[in-house]
């Protein structure tokens, strides 16, 4: 009974992982060709600076939340959502704030930092009220916050496509419509909350927040980390090439990134049965480099298929506009496919060693990769910040695959 519960929670996250990427691209088409190369930079570099700066309302993530509201009751679950809600609220006010200061500071009051300020307002919607996503987790019923997350996404999709109708390319109204998703998703989940409670979780205590924080603190350095690591690229893009250059390389990691979602979505699937639940040492390490190399060989598929089709792929998507990306995305999905063998490691680590592990690696990761953007994107442009991405991937698989084969069983 207990296993098939999970198994239909699985199957309703890995339904709701596959809408968005389908959804996603179908977004990132349109908005590239309404806005053209340049715009479509713009557009791009607001959104990474957000998540840049978003990264830093993420303490108290899932990991630290989840194990302790699972079979808890119900007073006991609402008093820890309404401290972890407070401190992730706390947190997203001091990531706008600064993100707004510091695009006041580097590019004044325009367009750009307008943009920004649109975007980022999500970060007041999204982690706070995803402490109810983490309580739906807890209690392996994810089927009602996945029919929200795609409800929410298709109905920006459909405003997408209206204003695509009108031929309007404002960037703001744009914005406008990640601000309502974030919106939507946020309601939803309240309503969700509500009709099983007699009331709201809101309220907060020190003694309660400080414990959360404290737990936290290794996964949250962890995930700025990682959040650093997988948007300097655009940053640096923008800094020494420009925006047609970031355009270009947004449409191709547009498509790269959510082939990379693929492999989030087969570790979700993959790891409550193959490796969070099993406790002998030698099958577990065994069932790590078995899912590693299945889906090493789904990426490869994806990355031969992605390359031979890639001409007919960016210009049905993305328009004649974007033709040069057609090149440089075959090497963007081979790159990708070391992020399936590092999503697959990445199970090994949550399930031995936790976060202290998870902080170190993106640690290196970002500094290897930050390195190798710095010596590459001003010769290469696009093509280096790929050879960044690859470069900072491959030091986390060998991380990895150091503390799975070189560290001692415990069996």
């Amino acid at each position: 009974m207990i296993v098939k519960k999970i198994i239909k929670n699985v199957a309703w996250l890995l339904m709701e992982r596959s809408g968005k990427i389908l959804a996603s691209i179908f977004i990132g088409g349109i908005l590239a060709r309404q806005l053209g190369v340049e715009g479509y930079g713009q557009f791009q570099y607001a959104i990474s600076v957000v998540l840049l700066f978003a990264s830093l309302g993420l303490i108290c993530g899932g990991e630290v939340i989840v194990p302790r509201l699972a079979q808890m009751p119900a007073t006991v679950t609402m008093k820890i959502m309404g401290d972890a809600f407070s401190l992730r609220f706390g947190f997203a006010i001091f990531a706008y704030f600064g993100m707004m200061g510091c695009a006041f500071f580097t590019q004044g009051v325009n367009s750009q930092s307008l943009l920004i300020g649109i975007l980022g307002l999500t970060v007041f919607f999204t982690e706070p009220f995803g402490v109810i996503i983490a309580w739906q987790q807890s209690r392996a019923q994810s089927k009602s916050t996945a029919l929200i997350a795609l409800c929410a996404v298709m109905v920006k999709l459909a405003f997408i496509l209206f204003l695509y109708e009108l031929d309007l390319r404002s960037k703001l109204l744009f914005a406008a419509l990640w601000l309502l998703e974030s919106i939507l998703v946020a309601v939803g989940l309240l309503v969700i909350y509500r009709r099983q409670n007699e009331r709201f979780f809101f309220g907060w205590s020190l003694n309660g927040i400080v414990p959360l924080f404290k737990a936290g603190l290794p996964f949250w350095f962890g995930l700025i980390a990682m959040y650093v690591f997988m948007r300097m690229d655009r940053l640096l893009l923008k800094e020494y090439k420009g925006v047609a250059e970031l355009g270009i390389y947004s449409a191709v990691m547009q498509i790269s990134e959510n082939m990379t979602m693929v492999a989030s979505a087969i570790a979700a699937v993959a790891a409550p049965l193959l490796i969070y639940n099993e406790e002998d040492e030698r099958k577990l390490r065994k069932n790590v480099l078995k899912l590693a190399i299945g889906m090493f060989a789904v990426g490869l598929f994806g990355a031969l298929t992605g390359t031979l089709m890639a001409p007919w792929i960016i210009k049905t998507l993305f328009g004649g506009e974007f033709a040069p990306a057609a090149s440089m995305l075959g090497y963007s999905l081979f790159a990708a496919t070391i992020v399936f063998v590092e999503a697959a490691l990445n199970t090994f680590l949550l399930k031995r060693f936790g976060g202290r592990k998870i902080l170190f690696k993106w640690t290196v990761a970002m500094l290897i990769s930050l390195a190798v953007d710095l010596w590459a994107i001003p010769r290469w442009g696009g093509y280096g910040a790929i050879m960044g991405f690859a470069s900072g991937y491959l030091t986390a698989v060998t991380l990895g695959c150091y503390w799975l084969f070189g560290t001692k069983a415990v069996n």
